[in-house]
């Protein structure tokens, strides 16, 4: 029996690869719902031949791959499965197409059977060969180019003309691929570029009209006049195109999602997408180099005047490489000036790399190329190494690595493209199946709002039923678009009148509605109802009642600031909603400088008494999709801080303050300054007060062991310090835990308890009656605090325990079975002073709080005076150096409030020209009855020589509009004496 023959064996194998190919390309081919892309080719392919072709002109694609569609779908109809056969079909096309691409570049069957299992299996094909899009048509398409390139073009030479009939292939098989995608021309740029530098030089003349040159810039000019109908279109979206974010595009991120699709598709996992790149990238510049070897070991056969079929290793690098590089450079370098781009874009380049690997294996495993056959124009003779064929363990270490090579390809291959098929991450967005589900779901009397409006031709196909209301209302993306009150509330409006609820279908809304206008206009109407349906990248969520007359063409804003931030960004006010969600209300300043920078926030939280409690990352004052330089003039721009990001994690209800500054990262990082109506500056940071109603959902931590204190209650108590001294705050963190549900609210008592005598001291800043009832607890239930604690002024130097226990009647005593939970503290002998220095400039001044708040009499400071003489003469840009004595009052139990201290020299007109401020002697907070303190100041002196005023006041931080203390006379600020500058001797 005789073996079968080895071309009849190739091409079995071919067609079983080739049912391989169709086999993953069929199967569950209509499963998974179309997602927005699918959409727009089912509807527009859906019209008519004029309008289609209207507008794919005003899309970013050609209309040749609709046109496909149109009379496919006409034909076969409009199902999933249909609209993505084309796609499959030419998935399937590209495989035997390469394969004779391979095979034509190398003359090796193997090299053909290669590349066509490796496009057969590789994961991008396969994804995008389900997808009703234009991606494997373009691909195929150029395969196809090249392929007719290499088989007339490439063999013609000064005596061979090629055939008219194959440069028309040609022609329209390039044409057919620019009217598929834009992109398609840095494919012919790539092919053509092989073409040349593989000619021999006699090809490259002008003398001859046979010239292979003269042929090759004909033939193109060709494609171009055939093409010149859409050139314009082509330029005019290059130039207008607004479906993306203008600014600069990151091109080594983008050349890494390119590197990572190119080696693993779309469907390997994140945490796998590292080591496929770096593995396969490896294997990749091995193979490269195979091939730049054997081109450089066949270097005889390039000599010039050879006949071009005789260059075959100097093709079989040139093509693929040219292939592969030059479309991905030029999309990439496209993108840096016109920042539109996805890793398929540059999909037409994948046959290159894919030629690449199959060659460079063939060449490990066959070793020299072929010997040329005896009627061939080459030399006579040629180096042995070129000939013989040893199985020496050079080739031995060939045929281990090329089998190292393929294995790993198609293990990556086989892979992902299991995950495809069984991985439900990587199910498309579920249109279909929330179109069934609001079918069964919806009421007559709700109406349903689309946010991106551009969505509507996946709507269109699955719910032509449901009229929906589209925001913004769009036929293609525009990312300048933004939803705002004023161009939601009528739409809105009229969309509910007569309703009685709505559904908000949410998909890309990031893009249009970057801060939420939309589902916060459905709030302030309605009441937002549990989740309905978990559907894949969509958000689904019911209002139901809703009120349409609510709906407000304006910033809903709750509190008026109006804060002017470096005549950059105007706050004009904030709301916070139910969720204790923080919604900041921003425009740009009329004289906003241009360009904008990127500007950020930087935010703190205390609790009440101005204890830290959250270091709440910076963000951009709205959403980060929505930076500042995104900003229209006069447009309303809102921001929402949640509450789990401004609180943190298991916050506790009760009352904070958030302070709030906008600085740019590439400026100056201290910040803007807050501007009043005149342009003085105000400081750096807003205070914004906030009452957290119900506590930031957290889990109990793993690592979480507190004392059982309750039933079902544990706690932990950290101290920020573990010595103090009398009379000293002591800033802890109480963390709950909470298991099971209580039968009745406890209540809690913090005291301290000498180690050594066992006296209870209580502190008198608590109990804690501040915390949530327990008996509303979810459970599990996490919740931390800030509380400051204070020494016993009275209580002897030593070891005590700071303990938490409950409360009975007004003693804390210890449970039943529960020990309190406590920590062990050391007050140390004190170290205050309570004597005031000499004075060389007594002043004796009492500053109090205003009489409306009576509540805090009690806290009162005294500057006694200068502690060094006060230099009434200074030089220009010197300093006015004060050396402050302070002084708590006698009858001040004890202070608890931070107060500041500014010190100013007033010009002529009573403004000020310079100032300078401090916490008083680094915080008031703690002192005691009595207690002296001093305090350095330097004030710089105003740029302009004269007689100034200098007056020293004290002020609130921690309150809205930062109130003044008022001295003896009810003056908000005391007159300590006259300062001259200027060219004088500073006088001390």
């Amino acid at each position: 029996m005789s073996l079968m023959p080895v071309r009849r064996l190739y091409q079995l194998a071919l067609l079983l690869v080739m049912a391989l190919a169709l086999g993953l390309r069929l199967y569950q081919l209509g499963a998974q719902s179309l997602w927005y892309d699918e959409g727009v080719t089912a509807t527009v392919a859906q019209r008519g031949l004029s309008e289609l072709t209207q507008w794919t002109a005003h899309d970013i694609q050609p209309p040749l791959y609709y046109y496909v569609v149109f009379l496919w779908g006409r034909l076969a109809g409009w199902s999933e499965w249909s609209l993505r056969f084309p796609s499959a079909w030419w998935g399937v096309l590209s495989v035997p197409l390469l394969a004779v691409v391979a095979q034509r570049l190398t003359r090796r069957p193997l090299a053909g059977l290669l590349a066509a299992l490796l496009a057969a299996l590789h994961p991008l094909l396969v994804y995008y060969s389900q997808e009703a899009r234009m991606y494997t048509m373009l691909v195929t398409l150029g395969v196809l180019t090249a392929y007719l390139l290499l088989r007339t073009l490439a063999q013609t030479t000064m005596k061979a003309a090629p055939s008219w009939l194959g440069l028309t292939a040609y022609i329209l098989s390039a044409v057919a691929a620019v009217y598929t995608h834009y992109f398609a021309f840095f494919l012919l740029l790539a092919l053509g570029c092989a073409f040349l530098l593989s000619q021999p030089r006699a090809s490259l003349s002008l003398r001859s009209r046979s010239s292979p040159f003269i042929i090759f810039c004909g033939v193109h000019l060709a494609i171009l006049v055939l093409y010149g109908a859409w050139i314009a279109t082509l330029l005019g979206q290059l130039g207008k195109d607004a479906s993306y974010w203008q600014g600069r595009l990151k091109v080594w991120e983008a050349l890494n999602d390119v590197l990572q699709r190119f080696a693993s598709g779309e469907t390997l996992l994140p945490q796998d997408r590292d080591r496929v790149l770096w593995s396969l990238g490896f294997i990749t510049l091995l193979l490269l180099g195979v091939l730049v070897g054997h081109a450089w070991r066949s270097r005889t056969l390039q000599r010039p005047g050879a006949h071009p079929k005789w260059d075959t290793p100097r093709r079989t690098l040139l093509y693929p490489l040219c292939w592969l590089l030059i479309p991905v450079g030029g999309v990439l370098g496209l993108a840096a000036f016109v920042p539109k781009f996805n890793a398929r874009y540059v999909m037409v380049a994948l046959p290159g790399l894919i030629l690449l690997w199959s060659v460079a294996i063939v060449l490990l495993w066959e070793g020299a190329p072929t010997p040329p056959a005896p009627n061939d124009d080459v030399p006579a003779r040629l180096p042995q190494s070129l000939v013989l064929r040893k199985r020496t363990p050079l080739r031995w270490g060939g045929y281990v690595t090329g089998g190292v090579a393929l294995v790993l390809l198609l293990f990556t291959f086989g892979r992902a493209d299991y995950n495809w098929f069984t991985n439900a991450a990587f199910t498309k967005a579920q249109w279909r199946e929330l179109s069934a589900y609001l079918r069964e779901q919806h009421k007559p009397d709700e109406a349903f709002i689309l946010v991106s409006g551009h969505a509507w031709p996946v709507w269109e196909y699955y719910a032509p039923d449901l009229p929906v209301l589209r925001l913004p209302d769009l036929e293609i993306l525009n990312v300048d678009t933004i939803l705002d009150f004023a161009n939601t509330g009528p739409a809105l409006r009229r969309a509910l009148a007569g309703k009685n609820g709505a559904w908000l279908i949410r998909w890309q809304d990031e893009v249009v509605d970057p801060t939420g206008v939309v589902p916060l206009q459905l709030a302030l109407a309605g009441k937002i109802r549990p989740p309905y349906g978990l559907f894949w990248q969509l958000q689904l969520h019911r209002y139901r009642p809703v009120h349409a007359e609510l709906i407000s063409d304006a910033p809903p804003i709750d509190h008026v600031v109006d804060v002017n931030f470096g005549h950059q960004l105007l706050l004009h006010g904030y709301t916070v909603n139910k969720q204790g969600d923080l919604i900041l209300f921003w425009q740009l300043a009329p004289d906003a400088q241009q360009p904008l920078p990127d500007l950020y926030l930087n935010l703190r939280t205390t609790t009440a008494q101005g204890l830290p409690y959250a270091d709440p990352p910076d963000q951009r004052p709205a959403d980060y999709m929505l930076p500042v330089m995104r900003w229209q003039p006069q447009q309303w721009v809102t921001g929402i801080i949640p509450a789990k990001v401004w609180a943190g994690a298991g916050a506790a209800p009760g009352d904070y303050r958030l302070y709030l500054g906008v600085y740019d990262p590439a400026g100056d990082l201290a910040g803007l300054d807050r501007l009043d109506d005149h342009g003085v500056a105000l400081g750096k940071t807003l205070l914004i007060d906030l009452t957290l109603r119900a506590p930031t959902a957290a889990p109990v931590p793993e690592a979480f062991h507190g004392a059982p204190v309750a039933p079902g209650l544990a706690v932990t108590l950290a101290p920020a310090v573990t010595t103090v001294e009398p009379g000293e705050p002591l800033a802890a963190t109480l963390q709950w835990a909470l298991t099971e549900q209580p039968i009745e609210r406890v209540e809690f008592v913090l005291q301290w308890r000498n180690q050594q005598t066992g006296l209870l001291y209580p502190d008198r800043s608590l109990p804690l009656d501040g915390i949530v009832p327990m008996t509303e607890w979810s459970t599990p239930q996490w919740l931390r605090q800030e509380v400051r604690l204070r020494a016993p002024v009275t209580a002897p130097p030593g070891a005590y325990w700071v303990e938490l226990a409950p409360r009975r009647d007004d003693l804390a005593v210890d449970s039943a079975g529960q020990a309190p939970a406590r920590v062990a503290v050391t007050i140390a002998p004190s170290t205050r002073t309570f004597t005031p220095p000499p004075l060389a400039l007594p002043l004796h001044a009492a500053f109090h709080a205003p009489p409306t708040t009576a509540d805090e009499a009690q806290a009162l400071v005294r500057l006694l005076g200068l502690k060094d003489p006060l230099a009434t003469a200074v030089d220009l840009n010197a300093t006015l150096p004060l050396t402050l004595v302070w002084q708590a009052a006698t009858d001040l139990a004890e202070a608890g409030v931070d107060y500041s201290v500014t010190a100013q020299l007033l010009d002529g007109t009573g403004r000020p020209a310079t100032q300078s401020d401090q916490l008083v002697a680094g915080g008031t907070a703690s002192w005691l009855a009595d207690q002296v303190t001093e305090q350095r100041l330097d004030l710089p002196t105003p740029p302009e020589p004269g007689r100034y005023q200098l007056v020293i006041a004290l002020y609130r931080t921690d309150l809205p509009g930062a109130p003044r203390l008022l001295t003896a006379q009810g003056k908000n600020a005391l007159v300590v004496g006259a300062v001259t500058v200027g060219d004088v001797p500073v006088t001390r």
